[in-house]
């Protein structure tokens, strides 16, 4: 058995009965309808060590077959059932106990007051950064 891609639909063998394919489904992958001739030609039956003698073929067992499937398997999403899946997947989180236990803190009322044991120390030697820096240059002129 030989089967051709074509840029707009994947053949993919469904059934098989003695070893002979029996189904075969196609896979649209563009975004628009595709339609496919009924004299379109893309899955050919061959005796074992014939080739087929149009371009393009490939045999059911190659890697180029299995990456056909790959991008037909992709491309047939079923978005009921993925929406399913997701209320699902909600359920079941919902269920789950939190991976971090998280702590009951009061709720806010207002602004906090700081006492006056930690309030900050405004006293009128506090030095801005510049007064520092010429501060510390004296230190050091003055140790030279």
């Amino acid at each position: 058995m030989w089967v051709r891609r074509t840029e707009k639909v994947i053949p993919s063998v469904t059934r098989f009965r003695r070893d002979r394919p029996v189904r075969i489904r196609l896979t649209n992958v563009s975004e628009r309808s595709a339609y496919v001739p009924a004299f379109n030609r893309l899955a050919v039956l061959v005796l074992i060590g014939d080739l087929p003698r149009a371009v393009g073929y490939v045999r059911l067992d190659s890697k180029k077959y299995k990456d056909w499937q790959v991008l037909a398997y992709e491309n047939c999403r079923d978005r009921h059932l993925f929406k399913r899946e997701c209320e699902l997947y909600g359920q079941w989180l919902a269920t789950q106990p939190p991976s971090v236990e998280r702590r009951a803190y009061p709720t806010p009322v207002g602004v906090m007051k700081r006492s006056p044991e930690d309030a900050l120390d405004v006293s009128a030697d506090r030095l801005a950064c510049a007064g520092r820096w010429e501060k510390i240059l004296e230190q050091r002129e003055r140790d030279e």
